[in-house]
């Protein structure tokens, strides 16, 4: 497996998809799966649900974040929707929103 990491959000950091392209072009060539946590974390921002995902060095996630790349990795391996995953350290209103964008491999 190969873990898709997400955009920095730094001045000049290299974009999702250019991220993206090399990691699938590699996964292809090696012959494993993707986990897309990456692509998730893009999509949750792109999406701007008023939903922070990082620290404040703008590079690691925070508990948010972190949760959002767990759920990934779950329906990544276990392909099922990770939606019967909850995190008591987090309210449920705004981690529910995630689960959505963690289930990106639930029907491949």
């Amino acid at each position: 497996m190969l873990y898709l990491i997400w955009r920095y959000q730094r001045k000049g950091a290299v974009s999702q998809a250019v991220i993206s392209k090399a990691f699938f072009e590699t996964a292809k060539k090696l012959g494993v799966t993707i986990v897309p946590a990456g692509i998730a974390v893009s999509e949750v921002g792109r999406l701007r649900l008023a939903l922070n995902l990082y620290k404040e060095d703008n590079v690691h996630m925070n508990p948010y974040g972190a949760y959002l790349v767990a759920i990934v990795f779950y329906s990544t391996i276990y392909r099922k929707q990770a939606s019967i995953i909850q995190f008591t350290k987090l309210d449920p209103r705004r981690y529910g929103r995630l689960l959505q964008y963690g289930d990106l491999n639930k029907d491949t």
